[in-house]
């Protein structure tokens, strides 16, 4: 019975990946040293630089799901602190963080709009 090129000496067929070792060890690789180096201005437009004031950032949300997250990690805290958790303190510490964060970024965005 004659060979195929697919086939090996076994009479069973090549596999692919194999074929694709064997072309990445018969090709030569490219050393990092034999790439020119570019000048740090070519081809990149400067941009204006954007100031501090002008990024806005996204506002926590008071959802019930970011709540009890937080609520879950106070509690965890809690307990690697050794104590005892408690879900209803959690929650409204939870609460209690959340809102100061919403009221800090909303003065700090009508600061933003003022100047």
């Amino acid at each position: 019975m004659p060979i195929k090129k697919d086939q090996a000496q076994d009479g069973m067929p090549k596999a692919p990946r194999k074929a694709a070792a064997e072309k990445k060890l018969t090709e030569p690789k490219k050393s990092p040293e034999a790439k020119e180096p570019k000048p740090a201005s070519a081809g990149k437009a400067k941009l204006p630089a954007k100031k501090k004031e002008e990024v806005v950032t996204k506002a926590p949300e008071f959802t019930p799901e970011v709540i009890a997250v937080r609520a879950y990690f106070l509690a965890e805290k809690r307990r690697a602190l050794g104590q005892s958790p408690d879900p209803t303190v959690d929650w409204l510490q939870a609460e209690t963080e959340i809102f100061a964060e919403i009221e800090k970024f909303a003065a700090k965005t009508k600061k933003q709009k003022k100047a």
